[in-house]
């Protein structure tokens, strides 16, 4: 459910528009935007980032992967994509997210949306960006982007991975200086720690 509470009024109707289109062309690419969204807020609570910083936060979770609406659904679904289809994939999605977005919102989310496969080691796309070019909003979307895609399903892979192979994942790409190491820290104790427990309780009753 899209929590209104953490969109700015003005932006309000525009977000719900964009993924109501969005979940008619992929409700796996809808439940993974929404996902993405409440995780980026969760980190964003965890560090104390007032509600203006939080609505940025949601709004560009929200939004980051609505290009894919010009990736065909057969494609974005495809087990085994080739080496083309995955570029193809990436910059089609990334390049129509900006050009959807920029006359309509403020630029400090378009750019969270067109940074978040940036990687503070230069190696991300599509501009190579390094650490010192990405702000706080970015770092928090890129992390909670691939905690998604980690353990929601996903249709192009057989299964998704449980949280303690997320963890070893998220800590290896914090290593290699992909993912910034303090917000995969927060991510771990904010979201995958409570689900975690969470997930125990429920098997002990």
């Amino acid at each position: 459910m899209i929590n209104l509470k953490y969109i700015k009024k003005s932006d309000q109707d525009k977000v719900v528009t964009l993924l109501n289109r969005l979940k008619e062309h992929s409700i796996e690419t809808y439940k993974h935007c929404l996902d993405v969204a409440e995780t980026s807020v969760a980190i964003g609570n965890f560090i104390g980032l007032n509600m203006e910083q939080l609505q940025v936060l949601y709004t560009a979770g929200c939004l980051h992967d609505i290009g894919k609406l010009a990736v065909s659904t057969s494609l974005l679904h495809k087990k085994g994509c080739t080496p083309e289809e995955v570029n193809y994939i990436r910059y089609t999605h990334i390049d129509f997210t900006y050009l959807l977005l920029k006359d309509q919102f403020d630029k400090t989310i378009v750019n969270t949306c067109y940074h978040h496969h940036e990687r503070l080691n230069g190696k991300g796309y599509p501009q190579g960006l390094k650490d010192n070019k990405l702000s706080q909003y970015d770092r928090i979307v890129q992390v909670a982007d691939v905690v998604s895609a980690l353990v929601l399903d996903r249709s192009y892979r057989t299964r998704k991975y449980n949280i303690e192979e997320a963890q070893v994942i998220l800590d290896r790409l914090a290593r290699n200086k992909e993912l910034d190491p303090f917000y995969v820290n927060v991510v771990k104790i904010a979201v995958l720690n409570k689900s975690n427990t969470s997930q125990h309780n429920k098997k002990a009753i």
